[in-house]
């Protein structure tokens, strides 16, 4: 007998995943502009900028692992109320939380059609949901004041420590001595 539960429908759903993209985006701009400034050298900058997306790529990767193994939900899945389950409503393995993150990779390859998956299917599942055997669920009522009070809490933090990463940064490219007399690079 299978459990009643609301399934998370495609717009819902894909709130929650542009919400994830500006914020993952944002917190590695500093990254991708120290190496932008720092790193690339113009005799290598294909090459380097395929090292910069592999490890952005992985950086992504594994936030999405993580967060549906440990939390069953990432920290903005939270602020639409939806988490990820196996298909029998428990927990996901760390191991069917990697398989669906590269699945994930796969839906999104043919101009993200196999997203539309969930607009026919009676669980609401996409092809990755459906490759890893995972649905996604809209959480019970009784959590959503916590949910919400927690999202901005972590909403501020977040957007005070990413201020404060781009003023570093942005200071650091301005007074490069500052660095040298830290002698990172002498590590």
């Amino acid at each position: 007998m299978e459990k009643t539960k609301n399934f998370a429908g495609f717009w819902i759903r894909h709130i929650a995943l542009f919400i994830d993209m500006m914020i993952i985006l944002i917190a590695l701009f500093p990254i991708v502009y120290a190496v932008d400034y720092f790193w690339i050298d113009n005799n290598y900058q294909s090459i380097s900028w395929i090292i910069v997306w592999l490890i952005l790529d992985l950086i992504w990767f594994f936030y999405f692992a993580c967060f549906h193994h440990y939390f069953w939900q990432t920290p903005w899945k939270m602020l639409v109320w939806v988490k990820v389950v196996n298909k029998d409503f428990g927990k996901l393995t760390f191991l069917q939380a990697i398989w669906r993150s590269f699945a994930t990779i796969l839906s999104t390859l043919p101009l993200w059609l196999w997203y539309a998956w969930a607009w026919w299917d009676a669980k609401k599942r996409t092809f990755h949901d459906l490759l890893a055997q995972t649905l996604v669920i809209e959480e019970n009522a009784i959590w959503k004041k916590w949910v919400i009070f927690w999202n901005i809490l972590i909403f501020i933090l977040f957007i005070l420590l990413t201020m404060w990463i781009v003023m570093l940064f942005m200071y650091a490219i301005e007074n490069p001595e500052v660095l040298m007399q830290l002698e990172l690079w002498n590590l």
